[in-house]
Protein backbone atom coordinates (compact mmCIF):
# COMPACT_ATOMS: atom_id res chain seq x y z
CA UNK A 1 0.00 0.00 0.00
CA UNK A 2 1.26 3.25 -1.11
CA UNK A 3 0.21 7.01 -0.51
CA UNK A 4 0.47 9.84 -2.76
CA UNK A 5 1.99 13.18 -0.95
CA UNK A 6 -0.07 15.02 -3.62
CA UNK A 7 -3.14 13.15 -2.69
CA UNK A 8 -2.23 13.09 1.38
CA UNK A 9 -1.81 16.89 0.95
CA UNK A 10 -4.70 17.83 -0.15
CA UNK A 11 -6.49 15.75 2.20
CA UNK A 12 -5.18 17.10 4.87
CA UNK A 13 -5.99 20.58 3.57
CA UNK A 14 -9.18 19.87 2.76
CA UNK A 15 -10.21 18.44 6.42
CA UNK A 16 -8.99 21.47 8.19
CA UNK A 17 -10.66 23.32 5.85
CA UNK A 18 -13.68 21.69 6.73
CA UNK A 19 -12.80 21.60 10.93
CA UNK A 20 -12.10 25.70 10.69
CA UNK A 21 -15.45 26.73 8.53
CA UNK A 22 -17.36 23.75 11.13
CA UNK A 23 -16.34 25.17 14.03
CA UNK A 24 -15.90 28.79 13.46
CA UNK A 25 -18.44 29.55 11.16
CA UNK A 26 -18.38 32.39 8.40
CA UNK A 27 -17.59 35.38 9.29
CA UNK A 28 -20.91 38.07 9.93
CA UNK A 29 -20.16 40.74 7.76
CA UNK A 30 -20.35 44.37 8.92
CA UNK A 31 -23.62 46.04 9.60
CA UNK A 32 -24.71 48.75 7.85
CA UNK A 33 -23.76 52.52 9.34
CA UNK A 34 -27.51 53.16 9.47
CA UNK A 35 -28.33 50.59 11.83
CA UNK A 36 -26.20 51.01 14.31
CA UNK A 37 -28.18 52.55 16.54
CA UNK A 38 -31.10 50.44 15.97
CA UNK A 39 -28.60 47.95 17.22
CA UNK A 40 -27.81 49.07 20.43
CA UNK A 41 -31.56 49.86 21.60
CA UNK A 42 -32.30 46.34 20.52
CA UNK A 43 -29.61 45.06 22.62
CA UNK A 44 -30.95 46.82 25.77
CA UNK A 45 -34.77 45.80 24.76
CA UNK A 46 -33.15 41.96 24.12
CA UNK A 47 -31.65 42.26 28.24
CA UNK A 48 -34.82 42.47 29.12
CA UNK A 49 -36.87 40.44 27.53
CA UNK A 50 -34.08 37.84 28.49
CA UNK A 51 -34.39 38.34 32.48
CA UNK A 52 -36.22 35.02 32.87
CA UNK A 53 -38.39 32.22 30.67
CA UNK A 54 -41.58 33.42 29.62
CA UNK A 55 -43.60 31.17 28.65
CA UNK A 56 -47.27 31.44 27.79
CA UNK A 57 -49.74 32.14 30.73
CA UNK A 58 -46.82 32.92 33.11
CA UNK A 59 -46.44 36.14 35.18
CA UNK A 60 -43.18 36.49 33.25
CA UNK A 61 -44.89 36.23 30.29
CA UNK A 62 -47.46 39.25 31.67
CA UNK A 63 -44.01 41.67 32.06
CA UNK A 64 -42.57 40.84 29.02
CA UNK A 65 -45.95 42.34 27.20
CA UNK A 66 -46.36 44.68 29.42
CA UNK A 67 -42.95 45.92 28.46
CA UNK A 68 -43.57 45.34 24.95
CA UNK A 69 -47.03 47.29 25.00
CA UNK A 70 -44.77 50.28 26.83
CA UNK A 71 -41.65 50.63 24.48
CA UNK A 72 -44.73 50.20 21.15
CA UNK A 73 -46.41 53.17 22.62
CA UNK A 74 -43.36 55.16 23.05
CA UNK A 75 -41.82 54.77 19.40
CA UNK A 76 -45.33 54.96 18.01
CA UNK A 77 -46.00 58.21 20.00
CA UNK A 78 -43.08 60.09 19.24
CA UNK A 79 -43.15 59.67 15.59
CA UNK A 80 -44.03 62.25 13.16
CA UNK A 81 -46.34 59.90 11.28
CA UNK A 82 -48.09 58.83 14.52
CA UNK A 83 -51.36 59.28 12.58
CA UNK A 84 -50.78 56.40 10.23
CA UNK A 85 -49.83 53.81 13.22
CA UNK A 86 -52.37 51.64 14.78
CA UNK A 87 -51.86 49.84 17.93
CA UNK A 88 -54.09 46.79 18.45
CA UNK A 89 -54.58 44.35 21.41
CA UNK A 90 -55.78 40.81 20.14
CA UNK A 91 -56.99 38.79 22.94
CA UNK A 92 -59.96 37.44 21.24
CA UNK A 93 -60.62 33.89 21.53
CA UNK A 94 -61.75 31.14 19.20
CA UNK A 95 -61.85 27.50 18.99
CA UNK A 96 -59.22 25.27 17.45
CA UNK A 97 -58.57 22.18 15.49
CA UNK A 98 -54.90 20.36 15.96
CA UNK A 99 -53.59 16.93 15.98
CA UNK A 100 -57.04 15.63 15.80
CA UNK A 101 -57.52 17.63 18.91
CA UNK A 102 -60.33 20.24 19.43
CA UNK A 103 -59.18 23.36 21.78
CA UNK A 104 -59.98 26.91 22.67
CA UNK A 105 -57.21 29.61 22.62
CA UNK A 106 -57.14 32.85 24.27
CA UNK A 107 -54.35 34.78 23.16
CA UNK A 108 -52.43 38.20 24.06
CA UNK A 109 -51.17 39.23 20.43
CA UNK A 110 -50.10 42.72 19.43
CA UNK A 111 -49.89 44.19 16.37
CA UNK A 112 -48.74 47.41 15.05
CA UNK A 113 -50.11 48.78 11.79
CA UNK A 114 -47.92 51.17 9.56
CA UNK A 115 -50.35 52.30 6.79
CA UNK A 116 -48.41 52.85 3.77
CA UNK A 117 -49.03 56.20 1.39
CA UNK A 118 -50.71 54.01 -0.99
CA UNK A 119 -52.90 52.17 1.48
CA UNK A 120 -52.30 48.91 -0.51
CA UNK A 121 -51.65 45.56 1.05
CA UNK A 122 -47.88 45.13 1.79
CA UNK A 123 -46.27 43.06 3.97
CA UNK A 124 -46.53 41.42 7.65
CA UNK A 125 -42.95 41.17 10.12
CA UNK A 126 -44.27 38.41 12.49
CA UNK A 127 -42.01 37.29 15.82
CA UNK A 128 -43.19 35.62 18.88
CA UNK A 129 -42.72 36.85 22.22
CA UNK A 130 -43.57 33.74 24.54
CA UNK A 131 -40.65 30.98 25.34
CA UNK A 132 -40.56 27.50 26.36
CA UNK A 133 -40.11 27.11 30.31
CA UNK A 134 -36.77 25.76 30.10
CA UNK A 135 -35.11 28.69 27.90
CA UNK A 136 -34.98 32.11 28.33
CA UNK A 137 -36.06 33.02 24.96
CA UNK A 138 -32.92 35.17 24.00
CA UNK A 139 -32.95 33.77 20.14
CA UNK A 140 -36.25 32.12 20.25
CA UNK A 141 -37.67 34.42 19.70
CA UNK A 142 -36.19 37.29 21.73
CA UNK A 143 -33.83 38.42 19.07
CA UNK A 144 -36.96 38.54 16.39
CA UNK A 145 -38.99 40.30 18.58
CA UNK A 146 -36.56 43.36 18.99
CA UNK A 147 -36.36 43.72 15.33
CA UNK A 148 -39.83 44.06 15.07
CA UNK A 149 -39.59 47.00 17.34
CA UNK A 150 -36.76 48.79 15.92
CA UNK A 151 -38.74 48.40 12.10
CA UNK A 152 -41.01 50.11 13.79
CA UNK A 153 -38.34 53.18 15.09
CA UNK A 154 -37.40 52.88 11.37
CA UNK A 155 -40.74 53.00 9.66
CA UNK A 156 -41.65 55.23 12.06
CA UNK A 157 -39.70 58.04 10.48
CA UNK A 158 -39.76 56.42 6.75
CA UNK A 159 -43.44 55.44 5.84
CA UNK A 160 -43.36 52.99 3.73
CA UNK A 161 -45.39 52.61 0.47
CA UNK A 162 -47.46 49.05 1.09
CA UNK A 163 -48.65 48.71 4.10
CA UNK A 164 -46.48 47.02 7.35
CA UNK A 165 -48.25 45.24 10.17
CA UNK A 166 -45.93 43.95 13.00
CA UNK A 167 -47.30 40.92 14.72
CA UNK A 168 -46.08 40.84 18.41
CA UNK A 169 -47.75 37.17 18.62
CA UNK A 170 -47.55 34.61 21.42
CA UNK A 171 -48.72 31.11 21.48
CA UNK A 172 -46.28 30.18 18.80
CA UNK A 173 -44.17 27.66 21.18
CA UNK A 174 -47.48 26.01 22.35
CA UNK A 175 -49.02 24.79 18.69
CA UNK A 176 -48.69 28.34 16.77
CA UNK A 177 -52.09 29.65 18.32
CA UNK A 178 -50.58 32.88 17.39
CA UNK A 179 -50.41 33.08 13.75
CA UNK A 180 -53.83 31.14 13.50
CA UNK A 181 -55.28 34.34 15.96
CA UNK A 182 -53.61 36.61 13.05
CA UNK A 183 -55.09 34.95 10.43
CA UNK A 184 -58.51 35.41 11.67
CA UNK A 185 -58.02 38.84 12.96
CA UNK A 186 -59.31 41.55 10.32
CA UNK A 187 -56.09 43.19 10.34
CA UNK A 188 -54.53 40.39 8.40
CA UNK A 189 -56.74 41.92 5.10
CA UNK A 190 -53.73 44.58 5.23
CA UNK A 191 -50.75 42.50 3.89
CA UNK A 192 -50.39 39.95 0.94
CA UNK A 193 -46.74 38.53 1.95
CA UNK A 194 -44.93 38.19 5.25
CA UNK A 195 -41.48 37.96 6.38
CA UNK A 196 -41.51 35.35 9.75
CA UNK A 197 -38.16 36.06 12.29
CA UNK A 198 -37.46 32.66 14.14
CA UNK A 199 -34.10 31.55 16.18
CA UNK A 200 -33.19 27.38 16.39
CA UNK A 201 -30.03 28.10 17.55
CA UNK A 202 -28.09 30.28 20.15
CA UNK A 203 -26.36 33.31 17.87
CA UNK A 204 -24.59 33.16 14.97
CA UNK A 205 -26.51 34.22 11.54
CA UNK A 206 -29.98 33.99 10.12
CA UNK A 207 -30.39 31.89 7.49
CA UNK A 208 -33.53 31.70 5.03
CA UNK A 209 -34.30 28.02 4.84
CA UNK A 210 -38.20 28.25 3.68
CA UNK A 211 -40.08 30.18 0.91
CA UNK A 212 -43.66 29.99 0.16
CA UNK A 213 -43.56 30.65 -3.31
CA UNK A 214 -40.92 32.61 -6.09
CA UNK A 215 -43.10 35.84 -5.64
CA UNK A 216 -41.51 36.46 -2.19
CA UNK A 217 -37.86 35.63 -3.17
CA UNK A 218 -37.93 38.55 -5.28
CA UNK A 219 -36.93 40.29 -1.64
CA UNK A 220 -34.18 37.38 -1.35
CA UNK A 221 -32.44 38.07 -4.40
CA UNK A 222 -29.53 40.78 -4.60
CA UNK A 223 -30.50 41.75 -1.18
CA UNK A 224 -27.30 40.67 -0.23
CA UNK A 225 -25.56 39.76 2.69
CA UNK A 226 -27.60 37.11 3.33
CA UNK A 227 -27.48 33.04 3.71
CA UNK A 228 -29.88 30.55 2.60
CA UNK A 229 -30.15 27.38 0.44
CA UNK A 230 -33.55 25.81 -0.89
CA UNK A 231 -31.19 22.65 0.58
CA UNK A 232 -32.76 23.34 3.97
CA UNK A 233 -35.85 23.70 2.50
CA UNK A 234 -36.15 20.23 1.04
CA UNK A 235 -34.76 18.91 4.45
CA UNK A 236 -38.00 20.38 5.88
CA UNK A 237 -40.12 19.15 3.86
CA UNK A 238 -38.78 15.42 4.69
CA UNK A 239 -40.10 15.95 8.14
CA UNK A 240 -36.13 15.22 9.30
CA UNK A 241 -36.68 18.60 11.30
CA UNK A 242 -39.37 17.74 13.94
CA UNK A 243 -40.43 21.18 14.55
CA UNK A 244 -42.70 24.14 12.71
CA UNK A 245 -42.81 28.29 12.66
CA UNK A 246 -45.61 30.40 12.02
CA UNK A 247 -44.89 29.63 8.05
CA UNK A 248 -47.19 27.19 8.01
CA UNK A 249 -50.11 29.04 9.13
CA UNK A 250 -49.22 32.13 7.30
CA UNK A 251 -48.24 29.97 3.72
CA UNK A 252 -51.84 28.15 4.24
CA UNK A 253 -53.41 31.34 4.40
CA UNK A 254 -52.18 32.00 0.87
CA UNK A 255 -49.82 34.30 1.78
CA UNK A 256 -45.97 34.62 0.16
CA UNK A 257 -43.46 34.40 2.41
CA UNK A 258 -39.99 33.71 3.72
CA UNK A 259 -38.94 31.79 7.07
CA UNK A 260 -35.90 33.31 8.34
CA UNK A 261 -33.91 31.59 11.60
CA UNK A 262 -30.61 31.13 13.61
CA UNK A 263 -30.21 27.95 12.92
CA UNK A 264 -27.10 26.71 14.81
CA UNK A 265 -25.80 25.88 17.58
CA UNK A 266 -28.70 23.35 17.19
CA UNK A 267 -28.04 21.55 20.85
CA UNK A 268 -28.84 25.16 22.83
CA UNK A 269 -32.11 25.44 21.01
CA UNK A 270 -34.74 25.22 24.15
CA UNK A 271 -32.79 24.85 26.94
CA UNK A 272 -31.31 27.32 29.38
CA UNK A 273 -28.09 27.85 27.71
CA UNK A 274 -30.38 29.65 24.95
CA UNK A 275 -29.52 33.23 26.84
CA UNK A 276 -28.26 36.06 26.36
CA UNK A 277 -24.31 34.86 26.95
CA UNK A 278 -25.02 32.84 24.02
CA UNK A 279 -25.24 35.53 21.35
CA UNK A 280 -23.79 38.96 20.75
CA UNK A 281 -24.67 42.31 19.29
CA UNK A 282 -23.38 40.89 15.94
CA UNK A 283 -26.23 38.58 15.76
CA UNK A 284 -28.52 41.00 16.66
CA UNK A 285 -27.21 43.27 13.91
CA UNK A 286 -27.41 40.62 11.16
CA UNK A 287 -31.29 40.24 11.71
CA UNK A 288 -32.35 43.61 11.79
CA UNK A 289 -30.23 44.56 8.79
CA UNK A 290 -31.62 41.65 6.50
CA UNK A 291 -35.52 42.12 8.03
CA UNK A 292 -34.89 45.25 7.11
CA UNK A 293 -33.72 45.10 3.28
CA UNK A 294 -36.58 42.51 2.99
CA UNK A 295 -38.89 44.57 4.87
CA UNK A 296 -38.00 47.80 2.59
CA UNK A 297 -38.46 46.21 -0.88
CA UNK A 298 -42.01 44.05 -0.23
CA UNK A 299 -43.07 47.06 1.60
CA UNK A 300 -41.52 49.91 -1.20
CA UNK A 301 -42.75 51.50 -4.37
CA UNK A 302 -40.97 49.53 -6.65
CA UNK A 303 -42.70 46.51 -5.67
CA UNK A 304 -45.84 45.29 -7.67
CA UNK A 305 -47.18 41.69 -6.52
CA UNK A 306 -47.27 39.02 -9.67
CA UNK A 307 -50.41 38.63 -10.97
CA UNK A 308 -49.82 35.20 -12.98
CA UNK A 309 -48.01 32.70 -12.06
CA UNK A 310 -47.82 34.00 -8.11
CA UNK A 311 -47.58 30.90 -6.48
CA UNK A 312 -44.51 29.56 -8.73
CA UNK A 313 -42.31 28.13 -6.28
CA UNK A 314 -38.66 29.35 -6.39
CA UNK A 315 -35.12 27.94 -6.00
CA UNK A 316 -32.19 30.49 -4.02
CA UNK A 317 -28.99 29.92 -2.60
CA UNK A 318 -26.62 32.41 -1.56
CA UNK A 319 -22.61 32.74 -2.72
CA UNK A 320 -20.15 32.75 0.28
CA UNK A 321 -22.53 34.41 1.94
CA UNK A 322 -22.52 37.88 0.19
CA UNK A 323 -24.44 38.15 -2.63
CA UNK A 324 -28.16 35.78 -2.47
CA UNK A 325 -29.78 34.48 -5.56
CA UNK A 326 -33.30 33.11 -6.76
CA UNK A 327 -34.67 31.94 -9.58
CA UNK A 328 -38.17 30.61 -10.50
CA UNK A 329 -38.25 27.07 -10.53
CA UNK A 330 -39.42 27.52 -14.28
CA UNK A 331 -35.88 29.76 -15.08
CA UNK A 332 -34.40 27.09 -13.23
CA UNK A 333 -35.44 24.05 -14.81
CA UNK A 334 -34.17 25.81 -18.06
CA UNK A 335 -30.99 26.69 -16.16
CA UNK A 336 -30.63 23.02 -15.35
CA UNK A 337 -31.83 21.18 -18.53
CA UNK A 338 -29.32 23.71 -20.87
CA UNK A 339 -26.07 22.35 -18.30
CA UNK A 340 -27.92 18.73 -18.89
CA UNK A 341 -27.04 18.87 -22.02
CA UNK A 342 -23.87 20.62 -22.38
CA UNK A 343 -21.88 18.83 -19.06
CA UNK A 344 -22.25 15.38 -20.69
CA UNK A 345 -21.22 16.77 -24.48
CA UNK A 346 -18.16 18.56 -23.22
CA UNK A 347 -16.86 15.79 -21.59
CA UNK A 348 -17.68 13.28 -24.56
CA UNK A 349 -15.69 15.45 -26.17
CA UNK A 350 -12.78 15.84 -23.81
CA UNK A 351 -13.08 11.97 -23.38
CA UNK A 352 -12.48 11.56 -27.30
CA UNK A 353 -10.19 14.04 -27.48
CA UNK A 354 -7.69 12.85 -25.23
CA UNK A 355 -8.11 9.22 -26.01
CA UNK A 356 -8.38 8.74 -29.51
CA UNK A 357 -7.58 11.89 -31.74
CA UNK A 358 -4.40 12.57 -29.25
CA UNK A 359 -3.91 9.49 -27.17
CA UNK A 360 -2.30 10.46 -24.14
CA UNK A 361 -3.75 9.07 -21.36
CA UNK A 362 -4.70 4.81 -21.81
CA UNK A 363 -7.40 3.52 -20.34
CA UNK A 364 -7.39 -0.38 -18.99
CA UNK A 365 -10.64 -2.35 -17.96
CA UNK A 366 -8.63 -2.16 -14.20
CA UNK A 367 -8.83 1.89 -14.65
CA UNK A 368 -12.95 1.56 -15.15
CA UNK A 369 -13.96 -0.72 -12.91
CA UNK A 370 -12.20 1.23 -10.39
CA UNK A 371 -14.33 4.08 -9.72
CA UNK A 372 -17.51 2.54 -9.01
CA UNK A 373 -15.86 -0.65 -6.77
CA UNK A 374 -14.26 2.34 -4.73
CA UNK A 375 -17.47 4.84 -4.99
CA UNK A 376 -19.10 1.84 -3.57
CA UNK A 377 -17.07 1.08 -0.91
CA UNK A 378 -16.65 4.79 0.35
CA UNK A 379 -20.51 4.84 0.46
CA UNK A 380 -20.61 1.73 2.53
CA UNK A 381 -17.99 2.56 4.70
CA UNK A 382 -20.06 6.22 5.45
CA UNK A 383 -23.05 4.31 5.93
CA UNK A 384 -21.85 1.85 8.46
CA UNK A 385 -19.83 4.68 10.41
CA UNK A 386 -22.80 6.88 10.75
CA UNK A 387 -24.64 3.80 11.57
CA UNK A 388 -22.36 3.46 15.08
CA UNK A 389 -22.76 6.84 16.21
CA UNK A 390 -25.91 7.11 15.64
CA UNK A 391 -27.14 3.84 17.19
CA UNK A 392 -25.28 4.90 20.37
CA UNK A 393 -27.04 8.01 20.68
CA UNK A 394 -29.27 8.66 18.02
CA UNK A 395 -29.34 12.91 19.03
CA UNK A 396 -25.73 13.31 18.61
CA UNK A 397 -26.12 15.03 15.33
CA UNK A 398 -27.51 17.88 17.35
CA UNK A 399 -25.27 18.40 20.28
CA UNK A 400 -22.34 20.38 18.41
CA UNK A 401 -20.52 20.15 14.95
CA UNK A 402 -17.70 18.41 16.85
CA UNK A 403 -19.31 14.83 16.11
CA UNK A 404 -20.07 15.16 12.33
CA UNK A 405 -16.18 16.20 11.97
CA UNK A 406 -15.13 13.04 13.97
CA UNK A 407 -17.34 10.97 11.82
CA UNK A 408 -16.20 12.41 8.97
CA UNK A 409 -12.37 12.38 9.99
CA UNK A 410 -13.02 8.27 10.92
CA UNK A 411 -14.90 7.40 7.89
CA UNK A 412 -12.22 8.52 5.83
CA UNK A 413 -9.21 7.84 7.93
CA UNK A 414 -11.14 4.07 7.51
CA UNK A 415 -11.67 4.21 4.03
CA UNK A 416 -8.91 6.61 1.95
CA UNK A 417 -6.39 3.30 3.05
CA UNK A 418 -8.58 0.71 1.79
CA UNK A 419 -9.52 2.52 -2.13
CA UNK A 420 -5.61 3.72 -2.22
CA UNK A 421 -4.94 -0.23 -2.22
CA UNK A 422 -7.39 -1.34 -4.87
Amino acid sequence: MRFHRSALLAFEHYMASITAVSINGPALPASESHSSALVNAAWKDLAQISTRPHSFNSRQHELTRQYLLDRIQTVSTKSANSEHIDVISDESGFVITYDSNVGYWEGENVYVVIHGTSGTPGVLVSAHYDSVATAYGTTDDGIGVVTLLQLLEYFSGHRPFHNVVLNFNTGEEINLFGAHQFIKHPVSKYVSSFINLEGAGAGGRTALFRSSSYEALKAFSGSGPAFGSVIMQDIFKTGVVHSETDFEPYSEAGLHGLDMAFYKPRSRYHTALDNLKSTDKSSVKFMIDNALRLTNFLAGERYVAAEDNADELGVFFDIYGHKPLAFSMTGFARFSLFFAILGPTLIGYIVYYVMFKHPVVRVTAYGWVRMPVTFFFLVVVNITVVKMFTGHNPAIIYSSDLPIIAIGYFSLITSYPASSSF
